[in-house]
């Protein structure tokens, strides 16, 4: 999902890799996921402990679901559900409703992938559907918001603009 890095280049994010030696207090947005290699999601969670921020932009709804939830749950503690076609007998398109950083309701284009953790906050859903939560400094996202970001959606660059607004938010 080019798109996805894209609308997060065009909210501010610069993209590049995660450095060796990323420092503490970092913050880095991995966009469009799918499957990770497994050296590189050890990483991640090495640096969500150490005091780093991680927003998960999950698109295991197109492909790499298996691998996705293998490392979830063994890295950061998350449980994922099978994608959910969201568009399929549904007369009205869906809506993620985001609860924090801000109360907001964002467009759902594609396939969600609900999220369950007892330790996580939700912190967006799609009717009854968990799709977004947190625990400490990991936001997983399971409604891909990159391409609202680069379609110039209001609503979603308010949210982004919030989440970005709390301590240790990527630059």
């Amino acid at each position: 999902m080019r798109e996805s890095l894209a609308g997060f280049c065009k909210a501010g994010i610069p993209a590049g890799p995660l450095p060796v030696a990323a420092p503490e207090s970092a913050s880095y947005i991995v966009p469009a996921a799918a499957g990770l290699a497994d050296d590189l999601a050890a990483r991640l969670s090495r640096h969500i402990q150490n005091g780093g921020r991680l927003i998960f932009e999950s698109a295991a709804g197109f492909g790499g679901f298996e691998a996705q939830r293998q490392q979830l749950a063994r890295h950061f503690g998350l449980t994922i559900e099978p994608p959910v076609n969201l568009w399929t007998g549904g007369a009205s398109p869906p809506y993620v409703d985001y609860h924090w950083p801000v109360r907001v309701k964002l467009r759902d284009f594609s396939h969600a992938v609900p999220v369950r953790a007892a330790k996580a906050e939700i912190i967006g859903t799609i009717g009854n559907i968990p799709v977004a939560a947190r625990i400490g400094r990991f936001v997983y996202l399971g409604s891909p918001i990159g391409p609202s970001l680069l379609a110039g959606d209001r609503e979603a660059h308010f949210w982004f603009n919030a989440l970005l607004q709390r301590p240790g938010s990527p630059r």
